[in-house]
């Protein structure tokens, strides 16, 4: 565990990234690592690449877009995944900083959402909940 210091600047830190996270609306803040990520469904691409096949698909809760390009025949990635993002999914970062840790996204959905009030949510299918202690 770092010093009493250097403890008071991450949290400092986290607080900035946890303001962030509170400016992002609930749909863009799911989508994000910490929360529930994007949910992705395959899409006809806009575009393709010069060389190998050309995968796309979209979230559909927040409808960010990812582009893919692999080779046939061995199965590796040709070139970096390219993301279209909707409208104010993107967060700007002071310089320097990490626009917003997991446990940000994290403790923004814990103070925004009614818990109280989620559908309950569907079970497993093949598995009975259990108590955990």
């Amino acid at each position: 565990m770092g010093s009493p210091s250097t403890r008071s600047k991450e949290l400092a830190l986290l607080k900035r990234q946890i303001g962030r996270a509170m400016e992002l609306s609930l749909v863009h803040l799911e989508c994000r690592v910490g929360g529930t990520r994007h949910r992705w469904e395959r899409v006809r691409p806009l575009f393709t690449f010069d060389v190998g096949i050309t995968t796309a698909h979209q979230c559909d809760n927040c409808y960010a877009i990812k582009h893919e390009c692999f080779s046939p025949k061995y199965g590796e990635r040709l070139h970096r995944p390219v993301y279209t993002y909707p409208e104010g999914y993107l967060v700007k970062a002071d310089k320097g900083e990490r626009a917003m840790s997991p446990a940000a996204v994290r403790a923004a959905l814990g103070q925004r959402i009614n818990w109280d009030t989620l559908p309950e949510a569907r079970p497993v299918p093949g598995h009975e909940p259990k108590e955990v202690a």
